[in-house]
């Protein structure tokens, strides 16, 4: 399956926008992740000089980082192709065009999201029986280079404006 993502904007002066891209919550028992891009730790479009590209496997319960308070984890840059499969190597595949950005995570997207009822500490998340994939075009940076209140350079950023990535999705049949 290919699938065009696009947004075009029919307002002027809208903020930052954190990221460009969608998810899709997969079963919990595709448990691995593969791929080939930026890692085998989380790396952001501002902090990835240091991982190489290559071909990486991971658990998914291990992309989730226990920071102290919840938030962004498990991003990868760069990303050719990544496989969410299952413990018999059954599960789906996503080919970028171009390159992607990536996570996939034990939980729901809103368990990181929403502020009315995130818990105080990473450790109180709730790991769920589901895996979310995040297929992203670019996430902006984290920013925080003197301080972790200080935003990505201006070059990290993503300005609210019309933007489009391409990607396909296709089974994986062992």
């Amino acid at each position: 399956m290919e699938v065009n993502a696009a947004i075009s904007l029919t307002k002027q002066n809208l903020p930052l926008m954190p990221r460009f891209g969608m998810h899709m919550q997969l079963p919990g028992s595709f448990k691995q992740v593969n791929w080939y891009g930026r890692g085998p730790e989380e790396n952001y479009i501002d902090r990835k000089s240091g991982y190489a590209i290559g071909l990486y496997t991971a658990a998914v319960a291990d992309k989730f980082h226990d920071y102290v308070r919840p938030q962004e984890t498990g991003n990868h840059t760069d990303v050719r192709w990544v496989a969410v499969v299952n413990d018999k190597g059954q599960g789906l595949k996503v080919r970028a065009k171009d390159t992607i950005e990536f996570s996939a995570l034990p939980l729901e997207k809103t368990d990181l999201y929403d502020f009315n009822s995130i818990p105080g500490h990473s450790a109180e998340v709730p790991m769920k029986d589901a895996t979310t994939l995040r297929i992203d075009w670019k996430q902006m940076g984290v920013g925080g280079y003197n301080s972790w209140h200080d935003k990505a350079h201006k070059q990290y950023l993503i300005p609210a404006d019309n933007y489009s990535y391409q990607f396909t999705i296709e089974p994986v049949i062992k």
